[in-house]
């Protein structure tokens, strides 16, 4: 598990990497990783997904790291590019010497939230969601499915999506 010091320590590697190298990059921090570093919201998460250039670069660094400090091959992955549809919101986080920190901004991020929202047991796609309805004080599943189809298309919101946003703002309504 990664938590928010040991995912800046690993940016730091990240930035260290690319000054040896002479290059200057850019991370767009998206998933569990903004919901942990950004936001505060968790004490971990499992891995961290991101958008990155200069992709070679980055895909050697991340390997180099991962192997000297022994973490799992896709401990830093792009693989949520699959999901993205056109230009990410994003926030800058942190710049450092030699490489720029973005997040999705909180807006994008319930988007993709829905759109991810998984029946996995364990799964902290709801509490994730939660937070984020909280975070942007929104005032019913309308307003929070408003927000998610500025970025992503009606159908990539599942019933389940739908489903978790109604049992949040029931909860928030008994609880007033």
């Amino acid at each position: 598990m990664l938590t928010k010091d040991r995912i800046l320590e690993l940016l730091n590697q990240i930035n260290q990497e690319l000054k040896i190298r002479e290059l200057r990059g850019e991370i767009i921090l998206l998933g569990g990783a903004v919901m942990t570093v950004v936001f505060n919201a968790r004490g971990s998460t499992d891995d961290i997904d991101a958008l990155y250039h200069p992709k070679d670069a980055f895909s050697e660094i991340i390997s180099k790291i991962g192997i000297e400090e022994g973490l799992p091959k896709k401990w830093l992955n792009d693989a949520v590019a699959l999901y993205i549809p056109g230009e990410v919101e994003k926030e800058i986080y942190l710049e450092l010497s030699n490489l720029i920190i973005y997040n999705g901004s909180p807006h994008y991020m319930l988007a993709l939230k829905l759109a991810a929202c998984r029946e996995e047991e364990g799964s902290p796609d709801e509490e994730d969601i939660e937070f984020l309805v909280k975070h942007l004080q929104l005032q019913s599943a309308k307003d929070a499915l408003d927000i998610a189809y500025e970025y992503v298309p009606v159908r990539a919101i599942s019933p389940r999506a739908n489903w978790v946003l109604e049992s949040i703002f029931e909860e928030l309504n008994l609880a007033e």
